[in-house]
């Protein structure tokens, strides 16, 4: 039976620790913050997942614990150019499915992931600033965050960069809901993105853009989202405090060394315009997982070269793969080029009028490519 110590108690760290244990190792969690009882509410701290990621919590039984007024599915999505006359819209009949997606509270998540550990027994260790101690066990999994100390200390180098792009985070009502869809507004202005909650005519609204809403007065941020949405929803108000922070794209070189593995931000960030971070996240504890229990069939130790080898093969690829599409995104709606948003245009107009486009983009968009 493998040990693993877990650095950081995030979502990917969280799902990868309950999936390891599950498997039937012995999995310690080590996070540097204070153990805090949240009360979850209806905020704009939120996580989109796909139809692979709510597979894999639902493997972990996680979601039956959340209150369900803190998950909601949407059935369409609906993309705009704002600066151009392209639009697509995305429904089930796109997806063959029950839901596009479906956003979920991250404390509530959270909570639930952290219930359950407690449930089978996961040792968590709170306030735990990283030391060479955590090295002391089968195999170390850094999964704490794009600014990872464990990736530091085992060496990893990244490469990347800064979008100079501010991610404005805001709960808002809307005065003429659409039920159920989800909104993605592109153009020079960064991509607008609204994120449907359980009550009709609440969102998350996520703006990535080169303003940062918090140094400027606050009605500044409502005037210009109801500027930008073009009155498609009504008036918009903002009605929760509004939360900011930069955004960039990095990945690290190798997801292992020495018997340590990197997970979630640890391994890559990426844009947020998709809202593919947290699904590529818990694809890799997902992967990582698996990979352990093959190594103990194999009477393998879950930290050899070859087995870390074989997890960083399944998750690199998918993972690269979007960030480059994210950026070709970023950079082909940003541009104020003529050409550009010509091209653009008939580019969104040509998937609007195909079928079979639009259900290979739901299809990418669910997980079940990779």
């Amino acid at each position: 039976m493998a040990r693993i110590n877990v650095v950081g108690a995030g979502l990917a760290g969280l799902s990868f620790a309950l999936s390891a244990k599950l498997r039937g190792h012995e999995v310690c969690i080590l996070d540097k913050a204070s153990s805090s009882d949240v009360l979850p509410t209806l905020s704009s701290g939120v996580i989109s997942i796909n139809h692979r990621s709510r597979l894999f919590l639902e493997k972990l039984d996680v979601l039956k614990e959340i209150d369900q007024s803190l998950i909601n599915g949407f059935s369409n999505i609906y993309v705009i150019d704002s600066d151009g006359v392209g639009e697509i819209n995305f429904g089930l009949d796109d997806a063959d499915a029950s839901e596009l997606g479906w956003i979920i509270d991250t404390v509530a998540l959270k909570n639930s992931m952290l219930k359950t550990a407690r449930k089978l027994k996961v040792e968590i260790v709170w306030e735990a600033a990283f030391e060479k101690e955590f090295f002391n066990c089968d195999l170390l999994v850094a999964a704490d965050g794009p600014n990872s100390a464990t990736r530091e200390a085992l060496g990893i180098r990244t490469f990347g960069y800064d979008y100079h792009q501010i991610a404005n985070v805001c709960l808002v009502e809307t005065e003429n809901p659409i039920p159920n869809t989800a909104f993605q507004w592109f153009g020079t202005k960064g991509p607008l993105a609204f994120l449907p909650l359980s009550i009709l005519g609440k969102y998350v609204a996520i703006w990535s853009s080169s303003q940062n809403y918090s140094l400027v007065e606050e009605n500044i941020f409502e005037n210009d989202i109801n500027a930008r949405t073009e009155n498609l929803l009504g008036k918009i108000s903002a009605v929760g405090t509004l939360d900011c922070f930069p955004l960039q794209q990095k990945h690290a070189l190798t997801y292992f060394s020495r018997g340590a593995a990197l997970i979630g931000d640890s391994a890559h960030t990426i844009h947020p315009l998709a809202g593919q971070g947290g699904n590529l996240g818990f694809a890799d504890a997902e992967a990582l997982a698996e990979e352990i229990s093959f190594a103990e069939l194999e009477g393998e130790d879950p930290g050899d070269r070859k087995i870390l080898e074989r997890y960083e093969k399944r998750r690199r690829f998918e993972n690269r793969t979007f960030g480059i599409a994210m950026e070709g995104f970023h950079r082909l709606y940003c541009s104020d080029n003529l050409k550009i948003k010509l091209i653009r245009t008939w580019g969104m107009n040509l998937v609007k009028k195909s079928n079979s486009l639009k259900r290979l983009a739901m299809y990418i968009a669910s997980g079940n490519v990779f």
